[in-house]
């Protein structure tokens, strides 16, 4: 039914070029293009290498090769225009979406549906997986042995709701730790209900992507854990150099569709197939270059999320059981982050999903 929806759709196919709108083919889609593209992230208001390099600092670890996918740009992708006219469809009509019409934050105001998240170093204490409950993956069960390093106060992270997951990216072992249903116990153990990890020297996709080069990657239906939040010291970067985040998010959609096959495209490996929404998951969402950022309302953590949702985009991972979103970096009452810089309505009156364009699936 969808598919033969015609509602326009703009796309600015480079800096100064004229708009193009209308149905746009799969067999001949458009392109994104921004000016000034760079290493370390521009937009469509211009470059922002030259601010970063004036400052003489560097951003923010970020795990895997120059040419993963978490760190790969959307600049010159081609954009699906039905596609593109069906999410904005499915976005404007979905009853979870009714009064917006943009992506909220999880994980702040009180919001316990954000991503616990610690960054591990050689001198921190060495956590272990304990028991698992479900899905046990024979290629990361030496964690349960050898463990991860992370800081000692990691459990006053963890939410305690029926999701409780969370994410350690170890510089230590060169590894990023994913767990679910997480529970500590004593000792540094964490009894979960399925855990994974993927390899920093690696280009960062699950080991069954036949994209990946390293077959040990795993984690669920192959999200990329590093995607999964938006971190405190990315915001505190991007803010202060006028950038963005530097990388691809992760984006929780209300409901994807697991009905056809396949029902996901790269980076992930799976699907939830009882969802019978819009878009496979791996599905990658863009703000349009033609967007000027500079020229909207929008508040200093708004303008770095925005930046990186048009520089890099997300793509369609897990389905968030509400409204659309991208899931921050928790806070809880014991472990304070965001001191109210951060709310759940960031993005709002900055962008709306009309201002998105759907990437042609595969084409990475």
């Amino acid at each position: 039914m969808l598919a033969g929806l015609l509602i326009p759709v703009t796309v600015l196919f480079g800096h100064g070029a004229t708009l193009a709108s209308g149905h746009t083919s799969r067999s001949q889609p458009q392109n994104l293009t921004a000016s000034g593209t760079t290493s370390t992230g521009s937009t469509s208001s211009g470059s922002t290498s030259a601010r970063s390099a004036a400052s003489g600092s560097h951003r923010p670890f970020i795990a895997y090769s120059r040419n993963s996918f978490l760190k790969s740009k959307v600049t010159g992708a081609p954009v699906d225009g039905t596609l593109t006219r069906q999410f904005q469809r499915f976005m404007a009509s979905n009853p979870e979406q009714a009064g917006t019409d943009y992506p909220t934050i999880h994980g702040v105001d009180g919001n316990k549906w954000g991503m616990p998240y610690a960054m591990g170093h050689c001198k921190q204490p060495v956590w272990k997986i304990g028991s698992v409950s479900d899905h046990d993956p024979r290629q990361w069960r030496r964690l349960k042995r050898t463990g991860f390093h992370a800081p000692a106060n990691l459990a006053s992270r963890f939410t305690g709701n029926n999701d409780s997951p969370f994410v350690v990216i170890d510089r230590c072992d060169h590894i990023t730790v994913y767990g679910a249903n997480a529970v500590a116990r004593r000792h540094h153990v964490i009894d979960v209900s399925t855990f994974g990890a993927f390899h920093h020297h690696s280009n960062g996709l699950d080991g069954r992507n036949p994209a990946s080069d390293n077959n040990q990657n795993f984690r669920s239906r192959g999200v990329i854990p590093d995607s999964m939040m938006i971190r405190k010291d990315q915001m505190k970067f991007a803010i202060a150099h006028h950038t963005d985040l530097g990388q691809v998010l992760e984006v929780f959609f209300v409901e994807t569709d697991g009905s056809g096959s396949p029902c996901y495209t790269s980076p992930m490996v799976g699907c939830e197939h009882r969802h019978t929404g819009w878009g496979t998951e791996g599905t990658r969402i863009a703000i349009s270059p033609s967007v000027h950022l500079s020229r909207r309302s929008c508040s200093p953590q708004a303008l770095a999320i925005a930046r990186t949702l048009q520089d890099y985009g997300g793509y369609l991972g897990d389905n968030s059981g509400s409204t659309t979103g991208l899931k921050a970096e928790q806070e809880t009452p014991a472990h304070h982050v965001w001191h109210g810089t951060l709310s759940r309505d960031e993005l709002q009156g900055c962008v709306s999903w009309k201002d998105f364009v759907v990437i042609q699936p595969g084409w990475q």
